[in-house]
């Protein structure tokens, strides 16, 4: 019976194949607003992944039972930093505040300006505290009118998102597992055995970047507490978690935090140790830059070293594409993707450049011209379904037939050979038969271990150099 199905060509394979995915990149463009909380969540359980696997494996416990324990542990967090972190910033915040008249009146002193105006607001810096506060609260007002009516949909908006990332983490820790043996068994074993090593490259970067990060971001705000804590400036507490959540933007991240603690303690007002407001905005600085000349010479080569391998002026590109793209988001994605890319577009430049195995084509003692001309033939014929642009081809004369020995028959060889627009190597040991093939400007291989001997290798893989290699990794034969 005719099976009358319709078979897809290669060519309509590869049509659909490219549609499809022009058509899941433009949907994922389109719908990029909603996909921060859901990136997020693929973060967060791509860094405590490894942690769940490993405490299973230690325990016995299924990874069920810890996906739960780290959820429960993430909710406690979220629940601790509302409780304690989000009181003490607040604090902070609203005492940088009430302060705000005498930080801008600090300000006009250093640049000698009695009055600035701001959004049609006048503020004058001469002007009593209260009559200052006033002032500004009319310039925080001016600013309110313009933010808030945009600002209050966000907030339900990002409690929204806050809500997504939750569930999502939580689903896609309890299954991880199974979601990576799909993505295993949708790939072919071929193509597990060749992406396996690059897959690992890009792991190791994207693990190696996420956790130095994590740990930057903590040691740097703790550091910088201690640091600003000793130099006595203002709101220590609130500049510390500033710089440690900056320090993740690449380049520009060190110097927003340096310069915005540079700034407090210039118009704090109150200097310790006798320090002139001066001398003190340069100790911080200096602080900032020390800390910064370790973080870059010890800290991050002993994290991650030099994984990513990105030029300065590309990470500057790269971060600042980011943030036109997709904003924060973006901007701390930007080098982690970048590197990512590089391994792909490495891998993708080997396999542009790479020749396919060379096939083989097997000649008899016995075989007489016309069965010559068929092997080469059919071999040619399907190294150009292997994807050679011109054929690639290994021909293998153990003991060469008469036809190939004869100085008047072998000319027609090279002349197939050329007819077919072939790449061919002869591998033999007949002396005789290599000479022909030199002076026909046919490539040879003669082994080393085969060389001067009587007869080649009956073991195919025995063969060494490129031969050998096409051989053992499975040549069409």
């Amino acid at each position: 019976m005719i099976d009358d199905r319709i078979f897809l060509s290669p060519r309509a394979r590869a049509v659909i194949l490219w549609l499809t995915a022009a058509v899941l990149l433009l949907f994922l463009w389109e719908v990029r607003t909603i996909l921060t909380p859901f990136i997020w969540a693929i973060v967060t359980a791509y860094v405590l992944n490894p942690v769940v696997i490993l405490l299973a494996r230690k325990t016995g416990l299924s990874r069920r039972v810890w996906s739960i324990l780290f959820y429960v542990l993430l909710l406690g967090l979220l629940a601790w930093g509302l409780n304690t972190l989000v009181p003490m910033i607040s604090r902070q915040v609203a005492e940088f505040i009430r302060e705000l008249p005498e930080h801008f009146r600090e300000a006009g002193r250093l640049l000698n300006q009695t009055e600035i105006e701001a959004l049609g607001v006048r503020i004058n810096l001469n002007a009593s505290n209260a009559e200052l506060s006033r002032q500004l609260t009319e310039l925080f007002s001016q600013v309110g009118r313009n933010v808030l009516p945009s600002a209050l949909p966000r907030v339900f908006e990002n409690l929204l998102k806050l809500l997504v990332y939750l569930v999502s983490t939580f689903f896609l820790l309890l299954e991880a597992d199974r979601i990576g043996q799909m993505i295993y068994n949708f790939i072919s074993p071929t193509a597990r055995k060749e992406l396996g090593p690059w897959w690992d490259r890009i792991n190791n970067v994207l693990g190696a970047y996420i956790r130095g990060q994590l740990f930057l971001v903590l040691l740097m705000s703790s550091v910088t507490y201690v640091g600003l804590t000793l130099l006595g400036v203002r709101f220590a507490p609130l500049l510390a978690i500033f710089t440690g959540l900056v320090e993740t933007l690449p380049f520009i991240g060190p110097y927003i935090a340096g310069g915005t603690a540079v700034l407090v303690a210039l118009t704090q007002g109150y200097t310790p140790y006798g320090w002139s407001p001066t001398t003190l905005a340069i100790a911080v600085a200096v602080m900032y830059t020390v800390l910064r000349q370790l973080e870059d010479n010890l800290v991050m080569p002993f994290l991650i070293g030099k994984l990513t391998h990105l030029h300065p002026l590309v990470v500057i590109f790269v971060v600042l594409a980011g943030a036109a793209l997709g904003g924060i988001l973006g901007l701390l994605v930007a080098v982690p993707l970048t590197a990512t890319l590089k391994i792909v577009a490495a891998y993708l430049y080997g396999k542009f450049l790479e020749d396919p195995p060379r096939t083989l084509a097997m000649i008899e003692r016995d075989d007489g011209w016309e069965r010559i001309a068929a092997e080469v033939r059919e071999a040619a014929l399907l190294s150009n379904t292997q994807g050679a642009s011109r054929p690639r081809l290994l021909l293998s004369v153990p003991y060469p037939p008469e036809a190939l020995l004869d100085p008047l028959q072998f000319p027609r060889l090279p002349a197939l050979l050329s007819e077919l627009h072939s790449n061919a190597l002869i591998l033999s040991a007949n002396a005789q038969l290599l000479r022909l093939a030199e002076e026909a400007g046919i490539g040879i291989y003669q082994p080393e271990e085969v060389a001067g001997a009587g007869s080649p290798p009956d073991d195919p893989d025995r063969v060494g150099g490129e031969a050998g290699a096409d051989l053992r990794k499975g040549v069409a034969v």
